[in-house]
Parts: C-alpha cells; structure tokens; sequence
C-alpha cells in the first residue's frame, strides 16, 4: 500500500515538472519576439497549447485565426517586389537606398514652378506614392512577413514559411536588390536640398513585424541559421547608423512621436541583435526622460494635442509608449508602472483617454473622430488590460 502511495506520489511530481518545463519552454519562445507576444499573445498561445489546425473548424472560425489565414493566402498570390525595384530614383542614383517624399508638403501656390513645398499638417499629398516609394513597399513587405510567419507557425505549411524567406531574403540579404541598411533619404522635401529627414523612422516603424515575422519561420526547412545571422548582421549595421548618424541623431532629440518611434526601433534592433546594453541605455537615458517631457501632470500628451488630429495622434504616440514599455520588460526595466518624481507615467497618458473612448466624455477639440469607435484604442485598451 505504502508503495503504491510513493509511486503515485513520484508520478504526480514527474508530472508537475513536466507540466513547468513545459510552460518555462513556452514563456522562452513566447520571450523570443519583439512584439508579436504582446500584440498576438492568445494566438501564440493557441497553437502551443496544441488548439490549432487549419482543419479545426472551430477555431477556424474565430475573427484572428481567420484573418492570419486570409491574409498569409494574399501574401502568397502578392507579386514580390524587391527595394532596388522601384520606379523612383534617389537622388544618389542607387534604388537600393531607401526613397520616400514627405506626406505633408504641397505645391506651393506662390511660385511658379511649385518649389519649394509648404507644410500643410495632417493631410496627405497623393504625389507621395505616385509612383509608389518605399515607404508604401516597406509597409506591405513588413506586413506580409508577418501573417506568412504566423500562419507558418500554426499550420506548419511550408509553403507559408518559403515565400516569407524568400521575402526577407530579397530585402535584407539579395547583394543586388536589397536595402541598404540607412534611411539617407527618407522623408524628402521636393524643391529642397535632397536629404532625408528623421521623420524617416514613421515611415520605417513596422520593420519589427518584419523581425517577428522572420523568427516565426527559424526551424523551418525554407530559413537557415546563416539566414538569420546576416539579417542580424543587417539590422546591426542599421542600428550603429541610427545612432551615429545626422539624421539619427536628429531623430533621438525629437520630442512627439517621431522621437518615440525611433526610440522603440533602436531598442527593438538592439534587442533582435543581442546588443541589450544599448537597448538598457535608450530606455533609461532617453526614454524615461521623453515620459517627462512628452506626458502632462494630467495625463496629456502636448506634443500630440496639438496636431490636426490630435486624438489619433495622441493614441499613436501612447502605442509607441506601449510598444517601449513591452520590450523594456525584456531587458528587466519596468515602463508599465514608471512615475517621474511629478506623477507623470505612460498609464496617466491611457488614463486620460479612456473616459473619451468608453464615451464617458465627449471628444471636443480637433478632428472628425468618435474615440468611441476607434479600433487603435481598442488594441491598447488590450494591451493595458495585460498590466493594469
């Protein structure tokens, strides 16, 4: 009796430790992405769990899992387009550079050529993306790396993991048609000196689904260990230009989003590259102080307020803030509950906008918005509920 009694107690442990190897290899691979944990964590965990097949017809039927599949299945059918195959020409003649035109500036009516371009806040000149630049292909590239990474991940589809390299070959690898790892002339002003603009790094913030995307498909028989070291080795070149560079420098002293945006691309690649002093040293040495100064006593966003958009600009901004604030947990820095010596804190930001979005007050200042029905606010509001 006594014997069955210590087996059956053996077995309980055996069983236990099983059940926390099992759970510890799941935080690991869930701890591997840059954001993709945070944005997508039921997904991940879905399939870790062993819930998903793409013959389940029950969870076919959920609105994500759906999605992530009618997505990849488009990314499949989309004709690939490589940096060095677009249209326009930077003013360097090499179309491995990346090229885009600032989306703000138009004709101006005073001069007869329409040089140079005036500011006109908030609404978008359609000359940017006639012919499309890189911008535009940066954006689908990145997006199609990601849901072709997660619908991999789930189905274990090759097919889905061999067009994702081949994607993230061509941009970042290809000795011919690659990206060149600088944004040298990003956001150019037409009739201007032909340079780029930190407000660059707008236009190059979903590289990180493309990061999230590529570790989706590592094990996979279309995506090597060599093929992973040299996007490191890409992203590694990119990040010692954003932090030496005029126009990175430019961007680490901006005080809205865009100064946001680069901090949360030059703590991603350091992270993605194993270099985690660089990504403690944004994170204490810039991005606390940009809470101070980018965030009221009130919970306010000033920076943001006053654009013509102010609440979708304001919930952009607290997203980055967000984004940040998840990757620092990775280098064992908490942002989610971080007060400056004021009270001002990332959660006072969310704080102050949650009342307009459950319709508990009205939205009156700028802009033809119901915070109500904004579906950016309904993802940070998923966010936050992981930490508040």
């Amino acid at each position: 009796m006594r014997l069955k009694k210590r087996k059956k107690w053996i077995n309980s442990l055996i069983i236990l430790w099983l059940l926390l190897l099992v759970n510890k290899a799941y935080t690991q691979e869930e701890n591997k992405f840059l954001l993709l944990d945070q944005e997508m964590t039921d997904i991940i965990r879905l399939k870790n769990k062993g819930l998903f097949s793409r013959l389940s017809s029950s969870l076919n039927k959920e609105e994500k899992i759906k999605s992530i599949l009618k997505n990849a299945d488009k990314a499949l059918k989309r004709k690939i387009h490589a940096p060095a195959d677009k249209e326009d020409v930077p003013p360097n003649g090499d179309k491995r550079e990346f090229y885009s035109v600032a989306p703000y500036y138009w004709p101006n009516p005073n001069t007869k050529d329409g040089f140079p371009y005036i500011h006109k806040d908030g609404k978008t000149n359609p000359e940017r993306s006639n012919p499309k630049k890189d911008d535009i292909y940066m954006r689908q590239f990145c997006f199609d790396v990601r849901a072709l990474g997660l619908a991999y991940y789930h189905t274990k589809d090759e097919r889905y993991a061999k067009k994702a390299a081949q994607l993230g070959r061509l941009w970042f690898i290809d000795k011919d048609k690659s990206l060149r790892p600088r944004f040298k002339y990003g956001q150019i002003v037409p009739g201007r000196k032909a340079k780029g603009r930190s407000m660059v790094f707008i236009d190059t913030q979903h590289l990180i689904k493309a990061i999230d995307g590529i570790l989706l498909i590592e094990g996979s028989d279309s995506w090597s260990k060599k093929d992973t070291e040299e996007i490191k080795k890409w992203f590694s070149e990119l990040l010692t230009w954003m932090l030496t560079s005029k126009i990175g420098m430019q961007g680490m002293t901006q005080s809205n989003n865009i100064g946001a945006s680069y901090d949360m691309q030059v703590i991603a690649y350091a992270i993605f590259t194993g270099q985690d002093s660089i990504a403690k040293m944004i994170v204490n040495e810039k991005v606390i102080p940009r809470i101070d100064t980018q965030i009221s006593d009130n919970g306010q966003q000033p920076f943001e307020l006053r654009r013509t958009e102010p609440w979708r600009y304001s919930v952009a901004n607290l997203n980055l803030l967000f984004n940040i604030a998840h990757m620092a947990d990775k280098v064992d820095i908490d942002l989610w509950n971080y007060k400056t010596p004021q009270g001002k804190s990332i959660k006072k930001a969310y704080e102050w906008l949650l009342p307009y979005a459950k319709g508990n007050k009205k939205w009156i200042r700028k802009g033809n918005v119901d915070p109500t029905k904004d579906k950016q606010f309904k993802k940070l509001q998923r966010k936050a509920s992981q930490h508040y």
